[in-house]
C-alpha cells in the first residue's frame, strides 16, 4: 500500500466511529469545499513495448482542489470544481557510461471539470454514499521533461524538447466516495478515476489518466 494512502485511510476509519448529526445539519441546499489527496497519473493509448525496450510508468503526485456543490433535489447536486494535478509518466534507462537515469515527463493541468453527485438517503451514523460524473477541460500549466540520475538533474520545456503537447485537454470523470455530515461541515473520502478524451498530441492515440484517493471537506 502506498504510504500516501495512509493517512487518508487512518481517517475514514475516524469518521466512520463519529457520532451521527442532527437532523436540522442535513439540509444546507449549497457548500464549499475542498479536496486534497495522492494521484497516480499514467498513460493510456501506448504501443505495447518491443523486445529489449521498457514500458512507460506511471507517476505518483499530489492532488489539490476546491468545489463549490449545488443541491437540485434531496439526492442530486452539481459540483463545478477548480483542480490542480500533476500527470505523465516516467522510464529508466541507461546511459552512455553504464549508470541508471530516469527521464519523466510532467504535465500540469488546471482542471475545471463539472460533475453530477448522486447521494441516497443517508444511512445510520450521518454517513452518505455518494456517487459522482461528468467532464471538463484541463488547461496546461505546465510541460517539461527532466532527466535524473544519481550526479544530476535537468529539465527542459516541452516546447524545448520537440513535444507539441496540446494545450487544452477534455477529460471525463467518474468516482464515488462516503461523506459524514456533523457539527455544521462534512467530511469525506472518495476516489475517481480521471481520462482524457484526445491525444496529447494532435493525431497521437495516447492520453493521460489519473486515479486519485481525496480527503474531501466541506463548510
Amino acid at each position: 500500500m502506498p504510504r500516501a494512502l495512509r493517512p487518508l485511510l487512518a481517517l475514514g476509519a475516524a469518521l466512520l466511529a463519529a457520532p451521527a448529526p442532527a437532523p436540522a445539519q442535513q439540509r444546507v441546499p449549497r457548500a464549499l469545499g475542498f479536496q486534497l489527496g495522492y494521484s497516480r497519473a499514467s498513460f493510456v493509448g501506448l504501443p505495447a513495448p518491443g523486445p529489449g525496450e521498457v514500458a512507460l510508468e506511471g507517476r505518483q503526485s499530489a492532488f489539490v482542489g476546491a468545489w463549490y456543490r449545488l443541491r437540485l433535489a434531496p439526492w442530486v447536486a452539481v459540483q463545478p470544481e477548480l483542480n490542480f494535478v500533476i500527470k505523465g509518466g516516467q522510464t529508466p534507462f541507461t546511459t552512455a557510461a553504464d549508470t541508471v537515469a530516469r527521464a519523466a515527463l510532467e504535465l500540469g493541468y488546471l482542471e475545471l471539470p463539472v460533475l453530477v453527485r448522486l447521494a441516497p438517503p443517508r444511512r445510520a451514523r450521518g454517513l452518505r454514499p455518494v456517487l459522482f460524473g461528468g467532464a471538463g477541460v484541463g488547461l496546461r500549466a505546465g510541460c517539461s521533461l527532466r532527466l535524473e540520475s544519481s550526479t544530476s538533474v535537468s529539465a527542459v520545456e516541452c516546447a524545448d524538447a520537440g513535444l507539441p503537447v496540446r494545450r487544452a485537454e477534455f477529460t471525463w470523470v467518474a468516482g464515488g466516495g462516503v461523506t459524514l455530515y456533523r457539527s455544521g461541515f462534512a467530511l469525506g473520502l472518495e476516489g475517481r478515476i480521471a481520462q482524457g478524451m484526445r491525444g496529447l498530441t494532435a493525431g497521437s492515440p495516447v492520453k493521460n489518466r489519473i486515479i486519485a484517493v481525496l480527503l474531501v471537506a466541506s463548510l
